[in-house]
């Protein structure tokens, strides 16, 4: 996903210029500090989104001192004096700033600056550190005296057993119920972990990728939830959806971290016969060689499926066009889905591929599948990924359908950078 690509990104600057809160007042020095991103720098002031998701704006003078900070550095002493047109939009920077006898904030007296470059080289060069030494998975088995944990994983187009071997040098991280940014994961430890957790491991693997000796190991707890669309409030980000297995309304609240995806119609179908156990499927209508939907050859699409109710969601007319969504997005010639046929596949390759739309093309029908953390509160989750256009996955034969609806679609939450 866009947003866990910069997630260990944030979390390290965090770490170097010695602040978690986007706005935190230092009460023995009286002053404020301001973490966040630059948005707006002219020659007197910057204006700063925190991390919080607020705007603010910092004054500067001719006082102001700049530095610069390299991602990941811990240690102050490795700044670099720089000047105000060094900072530009899209740095990262922490500035503080002293408050004066009427509680308000005077000019910064610091600005400490890691520059949106630097960045930008830091999180690719960790992409592909975890693409060439990570390994994700599900946790299957976990043992508190041996500190080893078992996790199924694909390695090679295969799904394997995947030992984690015990680590004394291993960093543990969890994701917060509440949130999807790694920056706002906690520092966690072995005894967190949990059977049905989603992990990531860095670390050194053996020849075959069968074992891997940690080095950092981030964990959360997701589940996926099929509903149908109720309401949807773009301007305040949230959907009111029917959970299709508790029947109860869930508001799920979408927000810039969050991956909306719409999945192709023949590729709905596809998806749908993996999950019952079969190789390949095509939409109703007859393309030659391959079999009927998911419902059967006299089920019509988007139908009630047996031991469903009738308010099972409709097909909307958006997931057979609208901007990214025409049959065969990401089709090969002739209907078929080239590289995503079969057992084989890697949904979170498939997910990466299918087209993005915007929350104001849902309606109320509509039929949705969001994966989420687990928070405290079941009635409200925040969307990680939210895939439209999965009627198909929904519409199953009698004994299909709840284990399809039950949260057991391996969504592969890319949790990590």
């Amino acid at each position: 996903m866009q947003t866990t690509l910069t997630g260990l990104t944030r979390v390290l600057l965090c770490t170097a210029i010695a602040g978690g809160a986007a706005l935190a007042q230092d009460a023995a020095a009286k002053s404020v500090r301001v973490i966040g991103e630059v948005t707006a720098a002219d020659g007197s002031s910057l204006t700063i989104k925190t991390d919080a998701g607020t705007s603010t704006t910092v004054v500067l003078d001719l006082k102001t001192v700049f530095q610069r900070i390299p991602p990941g550095e811990t240690d102050v002493t490795k700044v670099t004096k720089i000047e105000l047109k060094d900072v530009g939009v899209g740095d990262r920077v922490r500035t503080r700033s002293r408050v004066s006898d009427d509680q308000k904030p005077g000019a910064a007296i610091s600005v400490l600056v890691m520059s949106k470059a630097d960045l930008a080289k830091k999180q690719e060069a960790e992409k592909l550190e975890w693409q060439r030494r990570g390994v994700s998975g599900t946790v299957t088995a976990v043992n508190p005296d041996s500190k080893v944990v078992t996790m199924s994983a694909r390695v090679r187009g295969e799904t394997k057993a995947i030992i984690v071997e015990s680590s004394e040098k291993a960093q543990y991280r969890r994701y917060s119920p509440d949130s999807i940014r790694f920056s706002d994961a906690k520092p966690s430890a072995f005894a967190d972990l949990k059977v049905g957790d989603q992990m990531r491991v860095l670390g050194e693997k053996n020849e075959d990728g069968t074992r891997i000796k940690p080095e950092m190991v981030v964990s959360g707890s997701f589940h996926n939830i099929a509903g149908t669309v109720i309401t949807v409030d773009a301007a305040s980000g949230e959907i009111k959806i029917s959970n299709l297995q508790t029947k109860k309304p869930v508001i799920v609240k979408v927000n810039a971290d969050s991956t909306l995806k719409r999945v192709p119609q023949e590729m709905g179908f596809v998806l749908a016969r993996m999950a019952q156990g079969g190789n390949t499927v095509t939409a109703p209508g007859g393309m030659s060689g391959v079999e009927h939907g998911p419902g059967g050859p006299d089920a019509p699409h988007g139908g009630t499926p047996a031991g469903a109710s009738s308010d099972h969601p409709r097909v909307p007319q958006s997931a057979a066009g609208g901007p990214g969504g025409h049959p065969g997005a990401g089709m090969a010639p002739g209907g078929r889905t080239g590289g995503w046929v079969g057992h084989g596949g890697d949904f979170s390759q498939m997910v990466e591929r299918m087209p993005v739309f915007s929350l104001s093309e849902l309606k109320p029908g509509d039929a949705i599948i969001v994966a989420s953390s687990v928070g405290p509160d079941p009635g409200r989750v925040t969307a990680i990924t939210l895939l439209a256009g999965v009627e198909a996955l929904l519409t199953a034969p009698a004994g299909q359908t709840n284990r399809q609806l039950n949260a057991s679609w391996n969504f592969d939450i890319n949790i990590v950078p």
